[in-house]
């Protein structure tokens, strides 16, 4: 059975640590949270990379490049993993 683009996003974020405590995606998927509001108030802390990835995160989640994640950015960035998840969503991309 296929994942769905909920669970596809769970998977994908999962390894972000620093981003479990704005998760919620226990139970029935329609009520499945990511706290963009609160991400936005704590992120001023974490890395630069922490702060890219989270941008791409809520960027995805939401449909929407009002996050300011810049591709270019990344790749100047992130390390040769995170780049390869955000280039395998490219070429298979879904909205959870």
């Amino acid at each position: 059975m296929a994942l769905s683009s909920l669970q596809r996003f769970a998977r994908m974020i999962a390894p972000y640590k620093f981003l479990a405590p704005y998760c919620d995606f226990e139970g029935n998927e329609q009520l499945w949270e990511f706290d963009i509001p609160e991400i936005k108030e704590r992120m001023g802390v974490w890395s630069h990379g922490e702060q890219v990835l989270a941008k791409f995160f809520m960027s995805l989640w939401q449909r929407s490049g009002d996050h300011g994640f810049d591709f270019f950015e990344a790749v100047a960035t992130l390390d040769a993993l995170d780049i390869k998840k955000i280039c395998a969503w490219a070429q298979d991309p879904f909205w959870p």
